[in-house]
């Protein structure tokens, strides 16, 4: 895998309120971790939303056990990080107003996890480019109603008001999607200020021209800024260059979790089957009677047939009989047997 990312002022914005992470190397249970992020909102200082919300979800993944699942754990992520930062807002009057998007993603040899809140984006390129995440703004919800053409002047419109971000509402609900990939694929996490200024066809030319990932990213981002560079420019893109064909990490946890949990219900349920045959036998041949001077071992002959704990309780029984005619005779009691 090769990943390169960048993020740009552009050419009117005086901060920079776009922030990603990349690690390729394991974070808890993830075998490698993507963000990107984009401050939203009138205020300044919507660059703290963007990096402090990163930070708090790559924490939060850092905090993830083996056995975990992957969407449970992003989900969790994800709606943690907008708790946190609501009431940071309401906290801190200087915050008022802001909040962040957020794309979130995982690669598991050829599995692609992606959860996303705002209008960031991921797209997968493969013969052409096809974008994966949903943008959370009023525009594409009218699209999705049919009352609006993608692109229209009606959507360039409504496209930039958010009907999701981290930090926006007390509650916040991920999208999730999951894609398969093949070597030769690229995945590209944005910002609007790539997919605003530069058309889809135009970014699948430059990522599947003929240079190192890191000139593609520079590519994209000149693109963007020769083309007005209205806002703050973020990119992340990584080429899939080997898929390891066995199993994936995920499912050696999956399968490890299960052979636990197989191994667990095992044990419980031979304990169970054990806790039946003691009830059984100790119902059918009256162990309770017998008091505490008889040791039966019922431990050791719990996996036995009942004719060999019939035939074990009878000698038990005439060991108690015998013990107590011979204490009776010391007594000078006639033995019960030997009543007329």
């Amino acid at each position: 895998m090769q990943v390169f990312a960048k993020t740009n002022y552009g050419k009117i914005r005086q901060t920079n309120q776009d922030y990603f992470i990349v690690s390729e190397n394991q974070v808890g249970i993830f075998p490698n971790i993507f963000l990107i992020a984009d401050g939203v909102g009138s205020n300044m200082k919507s660059g703290y939303a963007s990096k402090h919300s990163c930070e708090f979800i790559l924490d939060q993944l850092k905090r993830t056990k083996v056995g975990a699942d992957y969407i449970e754990e992003m989900s969790k992520a994800l709606t943690l990080a907008n708790t946190d930062l609501f009431y940071r807002i309401l906290a801190n009057s200087d915050f008022n107003g802001m909040g962040t998007t957020v794309v979130l993603g995982t690669i598991d040899n050829d599995r692609l996890l992606i959860a996303n809140v705002g209008d960031s984006r991921c797209y997968h390129i493969r013969g052409d480019i096809t974008q994966i995440t949903r943008d959370h703004s009023v525009a594409e919800e009218l699209v999705r109603a049919d009352n609006i053409v993608r692109n229209s002047d009606l959507y360039n419109k409504y496209k930039h008001q958010l009907t999701r971000a981290i930090g926006a509402e007390k509650k916040v609900k991920p999208d999730f999607f999951e894609k398969e990939l093949s070597v030769g694929d690229y995945v590209l996490f944005c910002t609007d200020g790539l997919t605003n200024m530069v058309l889809d066809s135009e970014i699948y030319k430059i990522v599947v021209s003929d240079n190192s990932i890191q000139d593609k990213v520079n590519k994209l981002i000149d693109k963007a800024n020769d083309n007005g560079g209205l806002d703050n420019i973020g990119v992340i893109l990584i080429y899939i260059d080997y898929i390891d064909k066995s199993m994936s990490i995920f499912e050696k946890e999956k399968l490890e979790n299960r052979n636990e949990n197989k191994k667990i219900f095992d044990l419980l349920k031979e304990k169970e089957e054990m806790e039946e045959k003691k009830y059984t036998f100790e119902k059918d041949v009256g162990v309770e009677n017998f008091g505490d001077d008889v040791d039966l071992n019922i431990q050791k002959i719990l996996d036995k047939d009942k004719e060999r704990f019939r035939d074990i309780i009878g000698r038990s029984r005439k060991k108690i009989e015998d013990r107590d005619n011979t204490e009776k005779n010391k007594k000078g009691d006639v033995p019960s047997s030997e009543k007329e």
